[in-house]
């Protein structure tokens, strides 16, 4: 019969199962670089590459975004004006469902660039900020 693992041992064995486990992604902050443009065009954006679910995409460099919707589909968190200015139009047919924290007009901190943001949802289009996170609008610490 073989003797039972030490509880230090097993201890030893769940922090190294801890350190070598995947963890989950990061959201990534993706700032719109652009003037005015489209919303699905990853050249608007710092990182080239359209925010998807999981992101934040920030609009706050006086920059109007405008997002064409066709169906149903998720999308990123929105931060529009955040520490600066930025507008967003949503247009089109179809339904945008984003989950998390969402901001329009949003100051991070004192001392920081006021947020002045203006989200625009056209006739037709539907902009659904679903559970799992608060929608602020025009707020913070500036």
């Amino acid at each position: 019969m073989r003797p039972s693992p030490s509880p230090r041992r097993l201890a030893s064995l769940l922090v190294i199962a801890c350190l070598t486990a995947p963890s989950a992604a990061r959201a990534a902050d993706i700032t719109w670089n652009a003037g005015a443009g489209n919303f699905d065009l990853g050249s608007n954006w710092n990182t080239g590459t359209v925010p998807t679910v999981g992101d934040l995409a920030v609009i706050n460099n006086g920059g109007f975004a405008t997002l064409t919707l066709s169906g149903s589909t998720a999308g990123s968190q929105l931060a529009i004006g955040q520490d600066g200015a930025g507008r967003l139009v949503v247009a089109g047919s179809g339904t945008r469902s984003v989950t998390g924290a969402n901001y329009v007009g949003w100051t991070t901190a004192a001392g920081a660039t006021a947020g002045v943001g203006s989200l625009t949802v056209d006739s037709g289009a539907v902009l659904r900020f679903d559970g799992g996170g608060s929608t602020i609008v025009g707020a913070g610490a500036g």
